[in-house]
């Protein structure tokens, strides 16, 4: 996770077994019903799943199922998982053909990191790695007429990383690297000699796409750098510091073009692009619902060890999601629980009482009072891991993605924020009711009566007695489903 980005810068019914038609249809009896149409439009939690880097750790032989990848409406992977590696089971030669051909409607993509920086020191991929850097030093280096690396403030030196060193500061407003950048990248991927076979890919993930630089994540000066820290004081990009004060909107105004220019020239390709935003803002929405490119929203409802929210920033998230009607969000949740390993983890009480179970129902919940199933404008993610630095390492698909255990049918409405500070959203079926307050909360079912669900008891919905009112514990999320 690229918790602070960088300062210069698949539906699918492929299910197990089946569930209730108490859930996935409105028969008064526990009879088979078929699922929902294949598509996007027959999931009721379009779920997405991150896998970055030595992926899979805690699963047996240490390899991701192919069969469970291709479940998600939305895979975000490491570039190098397009091609033959152990950490698919099985190492096929393809990965992404498998994935297709196991899920035709998925959408896959692929990360690069955005054109403020370039990797230095790695194998040679798109448009990065040792390769590149040196050619591009040679070409359009320190010195050149049309340089594309950015420059230090106070050193006019190349600048590395601190917190990435695998990274170098580069010139986001140059609009010739900008146009090299997209389209040297679209050749190594699909091209006629690609470096990368992207056939299967839907598009690209695009990480360190923020709309303002931190001016307190460092460059080192390049020749400073031994490889673990820097021999000299810290320095910055020239273009957006004066020694004193960072120029936010000259940054925003590059940031804004490399986008208003990437996400047409791939769609013309018939290709999509997301960005990693961190955290988006109105500014963000607006330009997004303009240009159609989607966004990650890496800090969503959940946000690691940040739990319970601040209800703004909850209430943020779901006010993004809500004005998203151009451009669909990856909404990732996450949280640490230090017991218990892999999938088991999800039983660990990571905070208050509250499993991992319980804190995803309060991030899907939430994520449901905001999703429009014709707008398409959100994928959910949801992690429990062993710690901050390994939320993207494995992403597991749960019974509560699969549409015949869970399926409340159409959205009647917006969602509602009741007096009690508790939110509600009626669906064809029943109801979601979430409360992001720090207090327990007396719901009260609008009509008639529900069966009250959570993880406990939603793939057996009819064992719950049907009630007129409960009581809803503080940052906890239920559906309620009509008898």
């Amino acid at each position: 996770m690229r918790r602070w980005l960088v300062v210069i810068g698949g539906v699918a019914i492929m299910a197990g077994c089946g569930g209730s038609a108490l859930v996935s249809g409105p028969s008064p009896t526990p009879s088979p019903s078929p699922s929902p149409s294949p598509g996007p439009q027959g999931l009721f939690v379009p779920a997405g799943a991150v896998l970055y880097g030595a992926i899979a750790q805690e699963r047996p032989n240490a390899c991701y199922p192919l069969e469970e990848a291709a479940r998600f409406a939305l895979l975000d992977l490491s570039m190098y998982l397009a091609g033959r590696t152990s950490r698919w089971c099985g190492t096929p030669d393809r990965p992404l053909q498998v994935l297709r051909g196991l899920n035709p409607t998925s959408v896959i993509l692929l990360y690069r990191i955005a054109p403020a920086e370039l990797n230095w020191t790695g194998g040679r991929g798109p448009v990065s790695g040792r390769e590149y850097f040196d050619r591009l030093r040679q070409t359009n280096g320190i010195g050149s007429q049309d340089r594309w690396f950015a420059v230090g403030e106070r050193t006019g030196d190349y600048l590395v990383d601190m917190y990435y060193p695998q990274y170098v500061a580069m010139e986001l407003g140059n609009t010739n690297w900008r146009r090299f950048w997209t389209e040297q990248g679209w050749e190594d991927m699909w091209g006629q000699n690609p470096l990368v076979d992207a056939r299967g890919a839907s598009g690209i993930f695009v990480d360190g796409a923020v709309m303002v630089p931190y001016s307190n994540f460092p460059f080192c000066p390049m020749s400073a750098w031994d490889g673990t820290r820097c021999g000299v004081d810290r320095d910055y990009p020239d273009t957006y510091w004066d020694g004193a004060t960072r120029n936010d909107a000259l940054w925003r105004q590059h940031m804004v073009q490399f986008i208003e220019e990437v996400v047409p020239w791939h769609r013309a390709r018939g290709l999509q692009v997301m960005f990693n935003a961190w955290t988006l803002n109105s500014e963000y929405v607006s330009l997004l619902n303009r240009t159609g490119g989607h966004a990650m929203e890496e800090c969503g409802f959940v946000c690691d060890s940040r739990f319970p929210p601040d209800p703004r920033n909850w209430l943020r998230r779901l006010g993004n999601l809500q004005q998203a009607t151009n451009f669909a969000i990856l909404n990732t949740n996450a949280i640490v629980a230090t017991s218990g390993s892999g999938r088991s983890r999800m039983d660990a009480v990571v905070w208050n009482g509250m499993r991992g179970w319980d804190v995803l129902w309060f991030a899907m919940t939430s994520f449901l009072l905001g999703y429009d199933p014709d707008r398409r404008n959100g994928y959910f993610h949801f992690t429990v891991a062993p710690d901050d630095r390994s939320y993207y390492r494995d992403t597991y698909w749960f019974d509560e993605y699969d549409p015949r255990y869970l399926h409340l049918g159409r959205p009647r409405g917006p969602a509602q924020q009741l007096s009690t500070g508790v939110w509600q959203r009626e669906f064809d079926r029943g109801w979601v009711w979430v409360n992001p307050t720090g207090a327990e909360r007396d719901v009260t079912v609008p009509s008639g009566t529900v069966r009250v669900l959570d993880h406990d008891t939603f793939r057996t919905p009819e064992a719950a007695q049907p009630v007129g009112s409960f009581r809803l514990g503080p940052w906890r999320g239920v559906i309620g489903l009509r008898p």
